[in-house]
């Protein structure tokens, strides 16, 4: 399938980071026999990114993805992982 337009964000602020559990969120999430877009594993490791003290990079976290593009699927991965690792998750 052709892919259209950019796959990356126009615009983003990502701090610096050397780990991430975004491949722990990945790897569940397929085995419910979905697979993510590329995007979607690069949003989940940028969300779930790990500082040297092992506390989250990004306190807060937001996207803006046009409709129908898979943007609930990240959500997806972040609950999905929540459940299994006892994270309160609130979504606004």
């Amino acid at each position: 399938m052709k892919k259209y337009g950019s796959q990356t964000p126009t615009k983003s602020v990502i701090l610096d980071y050397k780990k991430s559990l975004g491949n722990e969120a990945v790897e569940l999430y397929k085995k419910t026999g979905r697979s993510p877009f590329p995007w979607q594993e690069k949003m989940i490791n940028d969300l779930f990114a790990m500082n040297d003290e092992d506390l989250w990079t990004h306190s807060k976290f937001g996207y803006a993805v046009p409709r129908r593009n898979g943007k609930t699927e990240v959500v997806y991965m972040a609950e999905l992982w929540g459940l299994f690792n006892g994270l309160n998750i609130y979504i606004h």
